[in-house]
């Protein structure tokens, strides 16, 4: 039975993850988000509403896996918030919230749970394709993208020299996710336009972002750290 923690639950990746390639009969599944209402009702789910960046909230937590003497296998990291704004509508306090939710929250949250991480551990964050290439209206959510890109390069540094513990750390990169949410954009005229930027003209689903997670997760990957893996059919490419 492995233990998983799944930061941003009730978000399209996290939720599809969870759904479609964790056996919830058999494993146990932690979900952090700021969702009032989980949908889950299992069980092996236990949830806790936790904002990522105030390490205050994690007290429930720790507490939790202490008492159970619980040890985490496989760590998700996909919170996330987007305002779409440029230099010139944005404000000071969404782009400092941004900084903080996206980045700084996943740095304090491995502060936090680094003990509680098992022997053998894999953490993976969501970064986008967007921390790698210039955008509009993305002046606050690529760079805290980006961020995450640089971050997990250093971790990989760091967390080698802690002979205790072999953890692996990655990120993935994705491109926009055609999901049931944005179909309507994505068949008008400007989300024909955006999608066209990429030499396939196609875009990549949940199933695509979570497929390259579990490969990340498996021990396929041992292999593979500090590395940033980008899904967005060639997007980012030209």
């Amino acid at each position: 039975m492995a233990n998983y923690i799944i930061f941003g639950g009730e978000g399209q990746i996290g939720k599809y993850y969870i759904e479609n390639y964790i056996n919830l009969d058999t494993n146990n599944v932690i979900i952090v988000d700021q969702k009032n209402n989980a949908d889950y009702r299992h069980k092996n789910i236990k949830y806790f509403n936790i904002d990522v960046y105030d390490k205050n909230q994690y007290n429930d937590l720790i507490t939790f896996l202490t008492n159970k003497k619980i040890y985490i296998d496989f760590f998700l990291f996909s919170v996330g918030i987007n305002f779409q704004e440029d230099f010139f509508t944005s404000t000071i306090d969404n782009f400092t919230k941004t900084i903080n939710t996206n980045f700084i929250g996943f740095y304090i949250s491995l502060k936090m749970l680094y003990s509680f991480l098992s022997e053998h551990s894999s953490v993976v964050t969501i970064a986008s394709q967007n921390g790698i290439v210039g955008h509009e209206n993305r002046i606050d959510y690529s760079p805290s993208k980006a961020a995450l890109i640089q971050i997990i390069k250093n971790l990989t540094v760091d967390f080698s020299k802690d002979k205790s513990k072999d953890i692996k750390l990655n990120a993935i990169s994705p491109g926009y996710i055609y999901t049931d949410r944005n179909i309507k954009f994505f068949n008008s005229i400007h989300g024909k336009k955006m999608a066209k930027r990429n030499p396939y003209n196609k875009l990549p689903k949940l199933n695509d972002v979570c497929g390259v997670i579990q490969f990340l997760f498996s021990d396929a990957s041992y292999a593979i750290r500090g590395e940033n893996i980008v899904v967005d059919f060639g997007y980012t490419i030209v």
